[in-house]
């Protein structure tokens, strides 16, 4: 009953709210974070809008500046968080590990496992063991930096902080463009990779 009591008044609230107008003010120096994409970004982004599930993580990396543009850092960096979590399901992928349900952190070790298998095995050469061992190294750095402290800790970001990751997610998405190409079906890439300047 308590519930429903706090709930009952938030409708002629929010129709209040609704007639009124706000108008944003975003200071200039914020400006830029509603320009989309950044010019590097132009081929990542372009390739991941025809791929279902690509398209979510290319909106929420535009909401995760826009985020930024309005001064809410801590925000931006949620919304990165599941930018990561895609490119960590590429990764995954392309071993045929099932992503369903998986956290960054998990896939992280199971794409790991993968590799050592692999080595093990003699079907995966040093040069690949090193590439899906640096992704691992990343997206575990990524959980421990940013996504289990904004999550667990509620811990509250700067800007600084939130633009250095949008930068670092928007490199980090460009390089597994790069390395998988194929992001409906990737696979594990062939190495060394020709990247162009």
């Amino acid at each position: 009953m308590i519930f429903i009591s706090l709930v009952k008044p938030i409708l002629p609230l929010l129709c209040q709210e609704l007639e009124e107008r706000e108008f944003l003010g975003i200071p200039p120096n914020r400006a830029r974070f509603f320009k989309v994409p950044r010019p590097n970004s132009k081929r990542m982004i372009s390739k991941a809008t025809a791929i279902t599930g690509a398209e979510e993580a290319v909106r929420e990396f535009h909401t995760a500046r826009r985020c930024l543009g309005l001064g809410e850092p801590t925000a931006c960096v949620l919304h990165l968080t599941r930018v990561i979590d895609f490119g960590a399901k590429i990764a995954a992928k392309s071993l045929s590990i099932k992503t369903e349900s998986r956290t960054i952190g998990a896939l992280a070790t199971e794409i790991q496992q993968s590799i050592q298998t692999l080595v093990k095995t003699g079907v995966c050469t040093v040069e690949v063991e090193e590439f899906y061992n640096a992704l691992v190294t990343d997206l575990r750095a990524f959980v421990r930096a940013y996504r289990n402290p904004a999550v667990h800790r509620f811990k509250q970001f700067d800007d600084d902080q939130a633009f250095t990751l949008v930068t670092v997610v928007g490199d980090f998405m460009q390089h597994m463009e790069k390395s998988f190409g194929d992001w409906q079906n990737p696979t594990i890439p062939k190495l060394p990779l020709q990247l162009n300047p």
